[in-house]
């Protein structure tokens, strides 16, 4: 029987100058813990150590952004919506864009065990952070000054010394006590560009790790339309191989095209979500 791998536990530096009014210049560094073991959750997997959530059977996996989730919470409430992949990233710009009651919503739709969710951690895993600052690169043409992702320099503390960056520094200017500009600083990787590269990591590496067995459905109204400048979006409804020769099966839609491709058949849900569509539109006049 052969000596089960021991995981792989990585730190990640990011170094940050940050400059004030007065001149002067501060360094901060952010330690990132990664690790390769966290579990998937599905049941299709033959790799992750788990008690599977996700089903086996499920017709795909959803991958919703936080837009998504801010305006159609009361749709993923819906009994028949299930089989989610929350991404951990997500649910904190949720935390942050909105009251602590939606939040707590958000929580207890992945807690519950009957809507086969999961809170999947993306932060801390390895092949996703690998995979997300790839496309930030490629998105921007190796250049991550420009990718909304407020890194200086990246070091990795491993063996192999995995996911190496090159050495980068960004100053940012800011008055001494505006503590609301700091924060925004120590989160950078939350801006926009980052947010969207993150879920098509996440998306690649579950289609890839479960050798595209289950359909990965991002919804994402920005994504969908290509407008974001991530580079360009797999959008297969069925098996097809990548440039690498890897299989991938990644839907990117719009809301409106995720409710009238995987639930015309249900009249509930179409019907819920024109109903919410009605309110976003009321509120915007």
């Amino acid at each position: 029987m052969p000596a089960e791998i021991a995981p792989r536990h990585v730190t990640v530096s990011h170094g940050i100058k940050f400059r004030r009014r007065s001149r002067t210049i501060v360094d901060v560094v952010q330690e990132h813990y990664l690790r390769d073991d966290i579990p998937c959750g599905s049941a299709v997997c033959d790799i992750c150590h788990q008690t599977p959530v996700l089903s086996g059977t499920a017709t795909h996996y959803l991958l919703p952004d936080v837009d998504f989730i801010l305006d159609f919470l009361e749709l993923l409430e819906h009994p028949q919506i299930a089989n989610v992949i929350y991404l951990s990233s997500i649910a904190k710009q949720v935390l942050e864009s909105s009251n602590q009651r939606k939040y707590t919503r958000l929580r207890a739709l992945y807690r519950d065990r009957r809507r086969r969710s999961i809170l999947f951690d993306d932060e801390h895993s390895i092949p996703v952070f690998v995979r997300r600052k790839d496309i930030l690169k490629q998105q921007n043409g190796g250049n991550l000054r420009s990718a909304g992702l407020r890194v200086g320099v990246t070091k990795v503390v491993d063996s192999e010394r995995l996911c190496t960056g090159a050495g980068i520094e960004n100053t940012f200017e800011a008055d001494d006590d505006d503590d609301v500009k700091w924060k925004k600083l120590l989160r950078g990787h939350r801006s926009k560009s980052a947010s969207f590269a993150g879920i098509q990591a996440a998306a690649e590496w579950y289609s890839e790790h479960l050798e595209a067995r289950i359909p990965i459905v991002v919804v994402s109204d920005v994504l969908s339309t290509d407008g974001c400048g991530i580079a360009t979006p797999l959008n297969f409804c069925s098996p097809a191989e990548t440039n690498e020769g890897s299989l991938t099966t990644i839907q990117i839609l719009s809301s409106a095209e995720y409710i009238q491709r995987w639930w015309a058949g249900d009249a509930s849900v179409a019907e819920l979500y024109d109903s919410l569509v009605r309110g976003l539109r009321m509120n915007e006049v």
